[in-house]
């Protein structure tokens, strides 16, 4: 196995050859800035998805809009912050050939916008990937303690007393790919259909830049938190989890008790659909 870094204008790339593993250098990237990496493909994956399960066995309840929209009526929530502060991870790009090509899509297979090797992958002998730097989304703590008392509608509630929510994750705004033939040379994606080298899924957003780049332009979350926001805090998110326990469980750490917000009054909007019967969930884990 040889794995070796290349410092190149700044940027640290990881090449990775033979039977090395650049899921787990992706994983120990996301895992060295707090973040716990996703395991599982899933339609949504950003800060409001309310999961059921385990890290490895994540059952999907509801997509962010659906308990944590974005507006309403028109009007912004303002629920949600982007911190544009780029995380310090080390590499954002890697350069792997042999059954290192495998791993990388694999592991860009996981969160949302699911990717596959194509019906043409075997034709790149080397790919080249890159990303740009990590950005992190997370809650406003206070508005969303205001919005459960005075907006959630009960049935949000009811799960939320089951299942945990993504309370923060991070995203990569762009991927790219570059693949070279046996030859040396680079493929070009103009003369081809670029999808049979990457299998994209279906509302990701895609062009070819330069002849030879694929780049994916639809955010990709590649880590998270998971929170909890139950009746029994009133609604304050007092537990979280950025870790997995030996058992494959969420390892909540939970703060102490606030001082209780002065409470707000009750409305309530259209109940959301669920994916999943309430008497199906698993409680979280």
């Amino acid at each position: 196995m040889l794995n070796r870094a290349l410092v190149l204008c700044g940027t640290v790339v990881f090449v990775a050859c033979g039977n090395a593993n650049p899921e787990a250098l992706l994983h120990a990237e996301v895992l060295n800035v707090g973040f716990i990496p996703y395991e599982t493909p899933l339609e949504f994956a950003g800060t409001g998805t309310l999961v059921g399960g385990k890290p490895y066995e994540m059952q999907l309840i509801a997509p962010p809009e659906s308990c944590f929209p974005s507006q309403i009526e028109g009007a912004p929530t303002q629920l949600r912050v982007l911190d544009n502060t780029e995380l310090p991870m080390k590499s954002s790009a890697f350069q792997v050939t042999g059954n290192a090509r495998i791993g990388l899509v694999d592991a860009l297979g996981k969160g949302n916008s699911p990717l596959s090797a194509g019906v043409s992958f075997n034709k790149a002998q080397r790919v080249d990937f890159s990303y740009t730097r990590p950005k992190r989304e997370y809650f406003d703590a206070i508005k969303l303690t205001g919005f459960y008392r005075n907006r959630l509608p009960d049935i949000c509630k009811d799960y939320l007393d089951k299942v945990g929510f993504i309370s923060e994750a991070i995203k990569v705004d762009e991927m790219r790919f570059k693949f070279y033939a046996s030859n040396g040379g680079a493929i070009d994606l103009t003369a081809i259909d670029p999808k049979s080298m990457i299998q994209i899924g279906l509302g990701t957003s895609w062009q070819v830049a330069n002849t030879y780049e694929l780049v994916i332009t639809t955010p990709k979350y590649i880590g998270y938190r998971m929170g909890r926001l139950t009746r029994t805090d009133n609604g304050v998110s007092l537990c979280r989890a950025n870790k997995v326990s030996k058992e494959g469980t969420y390892q909540f750490e939970c703060l102490n008790a606030f001082k209780d917000f002065a409470g707000l009054r009750s409305q309530s909007f259209i109940p959301p659909v669920f994916k999943v019967d309430y008497n199906d969930i698993r409680d979280i884990e």
